[in-house]
């Protein structure tokens, strides 16, 4: 969970491209400005000057970024430093220590909270040197309103990283909980179509018993119709024997010994049939 939270905050992170185009466009406008409002010529010249050190800090940081993506953004913080300063005392800009606080407020969506903790030291070092030095004319409040800005800046960033960074946990949370819904209700899925397939297979068993099973009562009432036709047929062969016997003898006298024969058949038959039943 804490992987996927640090990733998703990565990921949140802005691509130091834009800051170094900014650089450019920066100092492209810085030069426009300067000779639309006739600027002496010499402020003209610093510009351009200035427009070469950025249009330069802002190919190499492109560079880096492209090898080594975490070196090119530490590159982008210390090319906005330089610029911002170097760019306050090389066009004479009154109160730019000030500015200090755009590399401040940019870092941490660059780079992170440890890294606006580093840049905001580090800023904070840089105005208390650059206040000691006599040719950039920085005087006492301006560097105390400086470390106000950003270390103020610095403190909302700190809280508004704070709080993405609660709701981004409680994001990863939601999605790992929904994520293992969604596996249980798979696994319950699977498990209802196999149920689903096993009650198939038993109905379809169960229909082919019934089918055996009628066809085993048909055999049965089948088995059962002959041998009673079997059972009866002796005794109206034994009732008939006798009128038939008579007949024979009546009309045809030839026919007395078959007909004697026949009903002597039926007597042994029926005298054996009735031994077996009473032993």
């Amino acid at each position: 969970m804490d992987e996927s939270a640090s990733g998703l905050e990565f990921e949140l992170r802005i691509s130091p491209r834009p800051v170094l185009a900014g650089l450019v466009v920066l100092g492209v406008g810085l030069y426009f400005a300067t000779e639309m409002l006739l600027f002496p010529r010499e402020t003209v010249q610093q510009t351009v000057s200035l427009f070469l050190l950025l249009s330069t800090l802002a190919a190499i940081g492109w560079m880096f970024f492209d090898w080594r993506p975490a070196l090119g953004r530490w590159f982008t913080i210390l090319a906005l430093a330089a610029a911002v300063h170097f760019g306050g005392w090389w066009l004479h800009i009154p109160g730019f220590l000030a500015w200090a606080v755009i590399p401040t407020a940019l870092v941490a969506p660059l780079a992170g909270v440890p890294a606006a903790i580093a840049t905001a030291v580090g800023e904070s070092v840089v105005v208390l040197g650059l206040m000691g030095i006599p040719a950039v004319k920085a005087s006492l409040p301006d560097a105390i309103a400086a470390l106000i800005a950003i270390w103020g800046v610095f403190g909302g960033i700190c809280a508004m990283h704070y709080r993405l960074h609660r709701q981004s946990r409680w994001l990863v949370k939601y999605v790992e909980r929904a994520q293992r819904s969604l596996w249980d209700a798979q696994d319950r899925r699977a498990e209802l179509r196999q149920a689903l397939d096993d009650l198939t297979y038993a109905n379809r068993q169960l229909v082919l018993m019934n089918e055996r099973v009628a066809a085993i009562a048909a055999m049965t009432s089948r088995f059962f119709h002959i041998a009673s036709w079997v059972s009866v047929a002796p005794r109206v062969l034994n009732k008939l024997a006798a009128p038939l016997s008579a007949a024979c003898l009546w009309n045809t006298p030839g026919l007395l010994t078959s007909s004697s024969l026949l009903h002597r058949i039926i007597l042994e038959r029926k005298s054996s049939d009735e031994s077996q039943d009473h032993p």
